[in-house]
């Protein structure tokens, strides 16, 4: 493979029929809970500050990282001066830094990733923050004083995150290694965003002629015609909504255009086979802004001047758009996904939180609250599932964010 003789397809292909299984893997994130590390890297921190959501933090954990196998396409040498060669290795995540998360460049439209590390820096300088690392010297793990923060050197290297004393790295001298921050802490200092700051646009339905935004078939689909609410950011929604719209314009039963080199026509269906997607209200995964092939850049459609601006779904790879502002036909969508649009003007979408919130407060008032948030709006779902389950489903991220203040109250009570 490593000089294109076979793909991963072929290579995943053989896999198994050899009964070895599936070469490239991800990790189930349900098993990596950031929320209850007490100690985080400092990319751990400041992706929490950048993104304010557990799922950006567990992107940039190196327990969870290490768990991902992929396929990634290069040019080697076996020699300096040995002729190129070009082939599909099979990696793991490299390692979490500063340096690869400014990379990624922070949260769309928000802000930058530099200025957010301004911003933990400063809380470290000014002892707002306290961090721990190990003494070079000492080999011990120790608290870093205040003042060490002041003008620090921050080389991030592919093995750890070290504070340097020197203004060059010639003269520069590291002081610490592994240095890490309390969660808990960092979370008080930013708080998570309310769920209210990041909301669905409005609903475009599949109705009349002509074509619609690829993104706009997707929250048609993710949200049933719009009788379905979820938190944005909640990829568990947005995935099999994203896989069966994708499997249908692979097969070509859905019709898609778009825009390349300045010409709007048809894009072949087999481009979205096998596509993976940046989800919109997510962080865009690292690999995928190296990746030698096309993947879908799924944003989300506020307007027509806004879609027009480039905010638009598109097919990529690391050299940037190939097809841009893509769009299905709205009839093949009707077809296919013929939800009946939930009636506009009403006081909101259906909702079991009603449901929820009267739960958590009989569990208050018995003492069976969970030690933590995240423990305690698992509970919560599996309840409305099995208690309730008819009810519209709500997922943990969602009871999580609407709980959050309230499960405080509660925990301070206790105290």
């Amino acid at each position: 493979m490593h000089r294109g003789e076979i793909k991963p397809t072929e290579a995943e292909s053989e896999a198994k029929r050899l009964g070895l299984g599936t070469l490239a893997s991800e990790p189930e994130p349900a098993d990596y809970d950031p929320m209850r590390e007490p100690h985080w890297t400092l990319s751990m921190a400041v992706a929490w500050v950048a993104y304010r959501e557990a799922h950006a933090v567990r992107n940039w954990w190196d327990e969870y990282r290490s768990q991902f196998t992929y396929w990634n396409f290069r040019e080697w040498r076996e020699t300096p001066e040995g002729p190129v060669h070009q082939g599909w290795f099979l990696e793991r995540r490299c390692k979490a830094t500063l340096r690869r998360l400014q990379m990624v460049g922070g949260p769309r439209e928000q802000a930058s990733i530099s200025e957010t590390i301004n911003a933990l820096q400063g809380a470290l300088r000014d002892g707002t923050l306290e961090a721990v690392g190990v003494d070079k010297e000492t080999g011990l793990r120790v608290p870093i004083p205040a003042a060490q923060w002041h003008d620090p050197q921050w080389w991030l290297e592919n093995t750890a995150e070290e504070t340097w004393r020197g203004s060059t790295p010639s003269n520069a001298r590291a002081l610490y290694r592994d240095v890490t921050v309390s969660g808990e802490a960092v979370r008080e200092l930013w708080p998570p965003v309310s769920p209210s700051q990041a909301e669905l646009p409005a609903l475009m339905k599949p109705e009349g002629p002509g074509y619609m935004p690829l993104y706009c078939a997707a929250q048609w689909i993710a949200t049933r015609g719009g009788s379905f609410n979820f938190d944005p950011s909640d990829e568990s929604v947005w995935k099999p909504a994203y896989a069966e719209l994708l499997a249908r314009i692979a097969s070509e039963e859905i019709k898609v255009i778009g825009t390349s080199n300045g010409e709007r026509q048809p894009v072949p269906g087999y481009h979205f086979a096998g596509c993976r997607v940046d989800y919109p209200f997510a962080d865009s995964p690292f690999e995928l802004l190296l990746s030698e092939e096309l993947y879908l850049w799924s944003s989300i459609y506020l307007d027509e001047e806004h879609w027009r601006k480039g905010h638009g779904d598109c097919l990529e790879d690391r050299r940037g758009p190939q097809w841009e502002r893509l769009m299905v036909l709205k009839s093949d969508i009707a077809k296919v996904w013929p939800f009946q649009a939930a009636r506009t003007g009403a006081p909101g979408r259906p909702s079991s939180m009603h449901l929820i919130e009267a739960e958590f407060e009989a569990r208050c008032k018995r003492e069976e609250v969970a030690a933590s948030l995240a423990e305690e709006s698992r509970n919560l779902a599996n309840w409305l599932r099995s208690e309730h389950p008819s009810a519209p489903r709500l997922t943990e991220k969602t009871i999580q964010n609407r709980l959050r203040e309230t499960y405080r109250q509660h925990k301070r009570a206790r105290n």
